[in-house]
């Protein structure tokens, strides 16, 4: 963790001590902060050693559960991720967040799926699902955002493709499709998506997106820009 985002840490968890927050809750709260940093990027050993010590402290806290079940997914223990999800879902859950649940029942979707548990991915997508107004496309997008994130790219594939088929007319199902091709180094496929998603793009923000994807896949194959913004 960087110096400056730590000191802003401290300050937090000095403020709350001075609000009266328990000794015990602000070390609970500096262990998980540091579990999520690990746990974006990537330094999974590190992430679960945090959330256990959270857990030493908050036995039932909801979100080191859930940072236990994602690490567990990122070492391919999906029976221990499972485990942990369905801990999380029966801890105390008043003061999670709605995305942080939709979260968890995307990390249960992922897991089911790669168990083989068909009825629990139901469960959990009809659950992602009742949080969009039943719009499957927006699940789909979750997931293929959950295993491209899990480097599960032939399933973030899959689900991307779902979302295309939904909505033809959209760029940002073909911009996520060109993104796991390119972490797949087919720079060709990712180029098709990405023209693709140029000539749909909604609005200049999105345009640049792509024009920026398109420019690193130049620049992986030694060519000039082709597009102007």
């Amino acid at each position: 963790m960087g110096i400056g985002t730590l000191l802003n840490l401290f300050v937090v968890l000095f403020l709350k001590l001075l609000h009266g927050e328990s000794f015990t809750n602000v070390r609970a709260i500096y262990y998980l902060e540091q579990a999520k940093y690990f746990g974006r990027r990537g330094v999974v050993h590190k992430a679960i050693q945090y959330c256990t010590e959270t857990l030493k402290l908050d036995v039932d806290n909801f979100y080191a559960l859930a940072g236990l079940a994602t690490a567990s997914v990122q070492k391919k223990d999906y029976r221990l991720a499972l485990d942990y999800a369905n801990k999380a879902i029966l801890s105390s859950t008043k003061n999670v967040s709605v995305t942080s649940r939709e979260q968890l029942h995307v990390l249960l979707a992922v897991v089911s799926e790669m168990m083989g548990k068909s009825d629990s991915l139901k469960s959990a997508t009809d659950r992602i699902a009742a949080l969009h107004d039943g719009d499957f496309a927006a699940v789909y997008a979750r997931l293929g955002r959950a295993y491209f994130d899990f480097g599960i790219h032939e399933r973030a594939r899959h689900y991307y493709e779902e979302v295309r088929m939904i909505y033809p007319n959209k760029s940002a199902p073909y911009y996520n499709l060109a993104r796991v091709y390119i972490s797949e180094g087919d720079v060709e496929m990712a180029k098709q998506e990405l023209m693709k998603a140029l000539n749909l793009a909604e609005d200049g923000k999105k345009r640049k997106q792509v024009l920026r994807q398109l420019e690193l896949i130049g620049r992986i194959k030694g060519e000039s820009p082709e597009h102007g913004e």
